[in-house]
């Protein structure tokens, strides 16, 4: 079922209309939401394809000296938290920044994750990538706040997995939608 969502969603978000303009309003709200919160440890992932570009993102926040910025690397199904430094945010196939496979991985508590998606619900359910790199990560490490950026199009029904975590909060151009206490 899923997996065929995917499909349809890798289609919805390729042919966002008017993206340049949306894009801006979600990444607008996003650095606003940081910097009302005073966030030092941020985990965001590097944008590819047709998601919502964090490079820019990425490039603002580094600016901050009181900022750890982090961004994920994935292996299979596992991924890990590493330290960002300035490296040239090139990514291959699966998203991953070349050159930081070696760094080792950040284990304190995270203030913020910027987190990928597909499509999401009215209950702040995400569909990523189908491999659970989010979800496991969420499970075993302690994030404050875990958030989406997306496009409208992108909202979908669907059901959840049991592993399934839902973020704290989704941004898009024209919502910010906050998590309710009926998970």
């Amino acid at each position: 079922m899923k997996n065929e969502l995917r499909k349809k969603l890798f289609d919805i978000r390729a042919n966002i209309k008017n993206r340049d303009e949306k894009e801006t309003l979600v990444i607008n709200k996003v650095l606003e939401f940081i910097s009302e919160n005073n966030f030092n440890t941020i985990l965001s992932y590097v944008s590819m394809r047709c998601e919502v570009d964090t490079k820019g993102i990425i490039e603002h926040l580094k600016e901050f000296s009181d900022i750890n910025l982090l961004i994920p690397f994935t292996i299979g199904s596992s991924m890990k938290a590493v330290v960002y430094e300035g490296e040239e945010l090139t990514v291959d196939k699966i998203g991953n920044v070349f050159g930081i496979e070696d760094k080792p991985e950040f284990v304190k508590n995270i203030e913020l994750s910027i987190t990928p998606l597909l499509g999401f619900n009215e209950k702040n359910h995400r569909i990523g990538y189908g491999k659970g790199c989010y979800d496991q990560y969420y499970a075993r490490h302690t994030i404050q706040n875990k958030i989406g950026i997306a496009f409208d199009e992108q909202e979908i029904e669907f059901e959840r997995d049991k592993f399934d975590i839902p973020l704290d909060i989704i941004f898009t151009p024209t919502r910010i939608l906050k998590l309710r206490s009926n998970k």
